[in-house]
């Protein structure tokens, strides 16, 4: 159900001055289109890939949308501007921890290539570039000393 500008389903605080106090539990979700300001007022949130404490304010710009993620008991602060609106999703009806699950599956991935990757890099090539660092004493005095010329 959308939720049009200044007028809320969260209704648990009422309606102040086009701010909505929205209440959310331990993993429940809120779907924002912007224009919206979120202000964390207590708790925290999963919001865009990364975590809001009490505090924290996040802008939502106009026409885009997304789906933030309470972590424990959690109260916003919610203005929505002109064309804005906010509503709670349905069981199923995103899927933000399937995502994360996914990014995380690639990230452990790309991060086991990179380090094969640096071990074969090591393997290789330290040998010949220990070649190139050997520096005899001579040549270190040559390259530490300053020419008087």
């Amino acid at each position: 159900m959308r939720l049009p500008y200044c007028n809320s389903l969260f209704k648990e605080e009422g309606i102040v001055g086009g701010v909505d106090k929205v209440r959310l539990g331990d993993g429940e979700y809120v779907r924002i289109e912007g224009p919206a300001m979120v202000e964390v007022l207590r708790g925290s949130l999963y919001l865009l890939g990364a975590r809001y404490e009490a505090g924290d304010k996040v802008t939502i710009l106009r026409a885009r949308r997304i789906v933030a993620k309470a972590i424990g008991d959690t109260e916003l602060s919610l203005v929505l501007g002109p064309g804005g609106f906010a509503d709670k999703p349905k069981a199923g009806e995103e899927m933000i921890d399937e995502w994360d699950s996914k990014l995380h599956d690639i990230t452990t991935v790309i991060e086991a290539i990179l380090r094969n990757v640096k071990d074969w890099f090591r393997e290789e090539w330290d040998q010949d570039l220990d070649k190139f660092y050997t520096i005899t004493e001579s040549d270190f005095k040559k390259l530490t000393t300053r020419s008087t010329t």
